[in-house]
């Protein structure tokens, strides 16, 4: 009587098969442990057709979802590995893009408030855009003339900054409106993925009055 081979026993004879056929040493499985997650990786070549279905099963039973607090783990650990290995290094020239685009985004805000339009929804749009807010992760927002509540956790807070809503003291900055903002970078450090750039811009008003902000973007 035959005892039927269980899938990992087909994969590794047809693993030791390859090996032994184009004389290359394949790995052994390796159990990687992170808190409460078990990853059993096997890496092979399979050249039996019945023995790679039977790969794939075991394939298959392995990647089942894990437990809650190991999808939130994996989720982190995905993301960092995707946005270390993917980014390339910032350039002054990005930076300066960069800044261009949030002077325009601002004047454009305050466009449609002088139109009369809904200022509000742009003001969203444009935090989404500049801070990243659509894109999941958190973001830090500190406003450079909020006073009484200086730190904005939360996109809801940073518009209000920006075209008046939940917090008081807000007049909504973008919606002054400005026709025009200009950058001074006084210093830009270039690190990596990562930038930060500090200086003083300066905001014109309607009536070509200008203020003077001082900044640090990162």
């Amino acid at each position: 009587r035959t005892r039927q081979r269980s899938p990992r026993e087909s994969c590794a004879r047809a693993g030791a098969a390859f090996a032994t056929h184009t004389k290359v040493d394949l790995p052994k499985t390796r159990y990687i442990q992170a808190s409460n997650i078990k990853l059993d990786v096997t890496i092979m070549f399979v050249a039996s057709p019945i023995a790679r279905s039977a790969c794939v099963t075991m394939a298959r039973a392995a990647a089942r979802p894990p437990r809650a607090p190991a999808v939130a783990l994996w989720k982190q650990a995905a993301l960092a590995r995707a946005y270390s290995s993917v980014s390339a290094p910032i350039t002054a020239a990005e930076v300066e893009a960069a800044q261009m685009k949030w002077a325009e985004g601002i004047v454009a805000v305050g466009a449609v408030f002088t139109d009369g339009g809904d200022f509000k929804a742009k003001g969203k749009e444009v935090l989404d855009d500049l801070y990243g807010y659509a894109s999941g992760f958190d973001v830090l927002f500190k406003p450079t003339k909020a006073a009484e509540q200086a730190i904005r956790l939360t996109e809801t807070e940073a518009a209000s900054y920006m075209v008046t809503g939940c917090v008081p003291e807000d007049k909504g900055f973008a919606i002054a409106p400005w026709t025009k903002v200009r950058f001074d970078n006084k210093g830009t450090l270039l690190l990596g993925d990562t930038a930060t750039a500090m200086g003083e811009y300066y905001f014109t008003d309607p009536a070509g009055g200008v203020t003077k902000v001082e900044y640090t973007f990162q």
